[in-house]
């Protein structure tokens, strides 16, 4: 294979990734102006129902902690179970919204 089509692949993997973050912050941002908390499982299922493939699922914290950052949300001291069977009702953590 060319080294140009292999560049070519690369770039369009990384921009698969850049594309599902930003749909992931999108998703906290419509999520935020509709509820007063909120957790990663609201974003999941929004991208589900988008029919957004899910590329690495450890990405949702970095997408958490930049809308945290952008003072979308704000990490509160309390947690729920997990919605999501593949998290296996492991604790997850509630965020205020700061757009609401």
């Amino acid at each position: 294979m060319p080294e140009s089509a292999k560049s070519a692949i690369a770039r369009a993997k990384r921009n698969a990734q850049q594309d599902w973050f930003l749909t992931a912050e999108r998703a906290v941002r419509i999520i935020a102006r509709q509820k007063q908390t909120l957790t990663s499982d609201d974003v999941w299922e929004w991208m589900r129902d988008m029919n957004v493939e899910v590329r690495e699922p450890r990405a949702m914290g970095a997408v958490m902690l930049n809308a945290a950052r952008d003072a979308v949300i704000l990490p509160i001291n309390q947690w729920e179970c997990s919605r999501r069977p593949v998290a296996h009702r492991r604790p997850v953590r509630l965020w205020k919204s700061l757009i609401i």
